[in-house]
């Protein structure tokens, strides 16, 4: 799973998660924020995803313990240049 912040460091996320995707990878994204709220490079990257077999999810439908059971989680929440 990769949690994606609506910063920079967003888009930095969603290429990771294309990268993993197409290495084999199961992957699920998480928006923190609307795309449209989302920092350009982030909205450019996350519509890259729509053809990579990346699940993206709305924070908001993320809960419960199940979306938790994975192997890796990667945090691009948040971070400094």
């Amino acid at each position: 799973s990769v949690l994606c912040g609506k910063g920079h460091n967003g888009g930095d996320g969603c290429v990771i998660a294309r990268v993993a995707a197409q290495a084999g990878a199961h992957v699920r994204l998480v928006l923190v924020a609307p795309r449209d709220q989302c920092a350009p490079d982030t909205q450019v990257m996350a519509a890259r995803l729509s053809d990579s077999g990346v699940e993206v999810f709305d924070a908001r439908a993320c809960t419960g313990p199940d979306f938790l059971q994975t192997d890796v989680i990667v945090d691009s929440l948040v971070g400094t240049g």
